[in-house]
């Protein structure tokens, strides 16, 4: 038999989970809004459907200040479940290889990049459903 005091542990630290996993990537996405851009060109994509996860992985590359960089990162949203098959292909689809890109980059730190910046309603959902967890198990 559950018990009440289960549940609402498991929904504090379920939430606090999301509340620190969701925080530590909202302050490099919303630096990431401030970052200078430089053209960019997609050399791969694959999708990763390992481990119940269903992912776009590109590679792309760009100069910044005439050094050579190449990045993997698509934006600092987490990382797609199997139910997010169709954004994920959407995803894979827009950055074919050979594209031309925007690559937003960390200025102090230029092999640092991002294609798409800022928060996204992923990152910002799981914010969201942490405290969201937090608040019920309070209750």
């Amino acid at each position: 038999m559950i018990h009440f005091d289960s549940v609402a542990l498991i929904m504090l630290t379920t939430g606090a989970g999301n509340v620190i996993w969701a925080g530590a990537r909202m302050m490099p996405a919303l630096r990431s809004l401030s970052w200078p851009s430089t053209e960019g060109e997609i050399l791969a994509r694959d999708l990763d459907s390992s481990r119940m996860r269903y992912n776009p992985v590109i590679e792309y590359r760009y100069e910044v200040g005439g050094s050579q960089f190449r990045g993997h990162r698509i934006s600092f949203a987490p990382t797609m479940t199997v139910s997010d098959a169709d954004r994920a292909l959407g995803a894979f689809h827009k950055y074919l290889p050979g594209r031309k890109v925007d690559v937003y980059y960390d200025p102090t730190h230029p092999e640092r990049s991002v294609l798409e910046p800022g928060i996204n309603w992923l990152l910002g959902g799981h914010l969201l459903a942490g405290l969201a967890l937090l608040g019920i198990a309070f209750l």
